[in-house]
């Protein structure tokens, strides 16, 4: 199991990551403002769902 603090550095990375996608995309019109929205839930459902299967006590 790896400590919080590389968890939350990847995490760090790769919503910086997306969030620069994203910021791209709508400089060239590629998305939206309604599918930024979506982007934006899907993310924090996945990092939510993340952290639930990360806090909870490992059985060993």
């Amino acid at each position: 199991m790896k400590d919080w603090k590389t968890t939350v550095i990847g995490w760090l990375q790769f919503a910086a990551t997306v969030i620069a996608t994203v910021i791209s995309w709508l400089k060239t019109g590629a998305m939206d403002a309604a599918q930024f929205t979506l982007v934006i839930q899907s993310l924090l459902v996945a990092i939510g769902l993340h952290a639930a299967s990360d806090s909870k006590p490992s059985q060993s």
